[in-house]
């Protein structure tokens, strides 16, 4: 039986994940966390099924070896191999794409857009998920190359920001006139603020705060949730630990967390 006081995990191709991260905080408080952020590989929507079996393969052995009660995948791109990847541990993995299908249920959406990696488009993980937990709900998705490693690179301006996002969302609004858009990467909403300047008509709805509640209710029904204290957030990357540290600065959770940045 897993401990109260063993951390949650969160695995991402890179820092898009820290999307989730601060959804987690939000609902649970008192948990730590080990991040896993395989920088050095990502983006991973334009890589194939056995590149990325492989490379988040690593991250969640890495992350069960650590002694983690659950893990929230918060890449996008994988979710899709969850079925897989839950074959390979004994402890839950609790997958973005299905946290989506919980946000477009709530908001009670009879029609959607998703905006994702090329290879998240392609495995059709969102249409299944939605479709699953809501029949009458309508998908129409469009794959972006370039966006997740526009919003990795610190240098991207928010013109390069903009030209992506319009090119991307004009294709999704000319297959269907959707108001409301998954963002179904965990970079995106790091660039929520873009996506609402070029398109301040439409809703667009992050997964992680659902994500977070699924974790919240795994603890709850097992009663493994931690008790109050001050937690710690633990990231490891493969790519440069200082990425994340500005990030989380940046974020203030250096006000909630105790941290550590290490490179594996």
């Amino acid at each position: 039986m897993q401990k109260k006081n063993a951390p949650i995990g969160v695995m991402d191709s890179g820092v898009g994940g820290l999307s989730v991260v601060t959804a987690l905080r939000q609902t649970l408080p008192y948990e730590d966390i080990l991040y896993f952020g395989d920088t050095a590989n990502c983006p991973y929507g334009n890589k194939t099924r056995e590149q990325l079996l492989k490379l988040s393969g690593n991250m969640l052995a890495y992350l069960t070896q650590r002694g983690v009660k659950c893990v929230a995948l918060a890449c996008n791109t994988t979710s899709s191999l969850a079925p897989v990847l839950r074959e390979r541990v004994n402890v839950p993995i609790i997958t973005i794409a299905e946290s989506a299908a919980d946000t477009v249920t709530q908001a009670k959406l009879k029609r959607v857009g998703v905006i994702a990696t090329v290879f998240t488009v392609g495995s059709g993980i969102y249409d299944r998920c939605i479709r699953v937990a809501s029949p009458d709900t309508t998908v129409a998705s469009v794959g972006s190359p370039n966006l997740a490693a526009l919003v990795e690179n610190a240098a991207t301006t928010e013109a390069q920001f903009d030209a992506e996002i319009r090119a991307c969302m004009d294709d999704l609004l000319a297959r269907a006139p959707v108001e409301d858009v998954i963002l179904g990467c965990t970079h995106y909403p790091l660039v929520l603020d873009r996506f609402r300047a070029c398109f301040p008509a439409l809703r667009f709805h992050d997964p992680a705060p659902q994500q977070a509640k699924r974790v919240l209710k795994y603890l709850t029904e097992n009663a493994i949730a931690n008790e109050p204290h001050r937690a710690k957030l633990t990231v490891f990357t493969t790519g440069d630990p200082d990425v994340f540290r500005e990030k989380c600065e940046a974020y203030g959770y250096g006000e909630t967390y105790d941290m550590e940045f290490l490179k594996v």
